[in-house]
């Protein structure tokens, strides 16, 4: 069969310092696109449509709402699906807390995988922006969901994870607007951009113990 591509980005971080910088929420989004070559022919054609260079960047926090609104617009037309996880950081416990942050990322992707349908990973490629990680937190990515999906027994598994900046990665771009998009509307309670994707937006809440 053929690769899947498979991209991952969050928003959010693992601080738990509330009130002085950490944020409260880390969200976390897995998209898959089956035909990434017409993704990226709608986001380039996205990008004409609206005057701006073909290197433009679609990063949630620093677009303005006129370019997140036809993004989103644009999206109703796309072939995709996204599995957005949100953690509540306030939620958890002190045992959480006193974790490093590998081991806790590595959890909250398990947590997200497990809800990955199988041919959704099956024989996956995955990109996960190098902006947003290390090399050493692309590893914990890999090896969560390795483990992840042994525990489910799929094979084959996931067939690589790279880390790529996301002004070249249309996935990754994805990826953040989602993520971004449920931190709007989710935590902050502000605009909804999501609005008929229902159907190829899967959101789910962390709680500790979920397997």
């Amino acid at each position: 069969m053929p690769p899947k591509h498979l991209f991952v980005d969050w928003s959010g971080d693992l601080g738990f310092k509330f009130g002085r910088g950490s944020t409260t929420h880390l969200v976390i989004a897995v998209v898959r696109v089956a035909d990434y070559t017409a993704f990226r022919k709608a986001i380039a054609a996205l990008r004409a449509e609206r005057g701006l260079h073909k290197g433009y960047e679609f990063h949630y926090a620093h677009i303005p709402e006129a370019e997140r609104a036809a993004f989103f617009a644009a999206l109703r037309e796309a072939s995709f699906e996204a599995w957005v996880l949100v953690v509540d950081k306030r939620e958890l416990s002190a045992g959480f807390r006193r974790r490093n942050q590998y081991d806790l990322f590595s959890e909250f992707v398990v947590a997200l995988v497990d809800h990955l349908p199988e041919e959704a990973v099956e024989n996956g490629r995955v990109v996960v922006d190098t902006h947003s990680t290390t090399m050493r937190l692309t590893r914990t990515i890999r090896v969560a969901m390795s483990r992840a999906l042994r525990t489910r027994e799929i094979q084959p598994g996931i067939k690589r994870v790279r880390g790529r900046p996301a002004h070249r990665e249309d996935g990754l771009q994805l990826a953040d607007m989602l993520a971004g998009a449920v931190v709007e509307a989710r935590v902050k309670g502000g605009e909804d951009y999501l609005v008929g994707l229902e159907d190829q937006i899967y959101v789910l809440e962390f709680e500790e113990g979920d397997k």
